[in-house]
């Protein structure tokens, strides 16, 4: 659960059973990342996809979600916004 909470930087919530809250419990090492890599076939077909459609688009617009902020990507989105705005 804790890695979930650090991969995908969302909230998370840890409920210890009743009878254990005041239990003592040994310091455990830092849990390690897996480094989960996306399917490169799915990947470039969803990009095709995704390149078609703003390809056709007559007024395409970017919904930046909080995302963005959530993983560090804001010079990413002002670079692709400011490369984009002279489509």
């Amino acid at each position: 659960m804790l890695a979930a909470i650090t991969r995908y930087k969302r909230p998370g919530y840890i409920e210890p059973p009743r009878d254990m809250v005041s239990a003592q419990v040994a310091r455990v090492a830092k849990a390690v990342a897996h480094d989960e890599q996306s399917e490169p076939a799915a990947l470039e077909e969803a990009l095709q996809e995704a390149i078609a459609k703003i390809n056709a688009a007559h007024q395409p617009v970017i919904l930046a979600g909080e995302e963005i902020h959530r993983f560090g990507l804001e010079q990413q989105a002002i670079q692709l916004a400011s490369a984009l705005s002279t489509w």
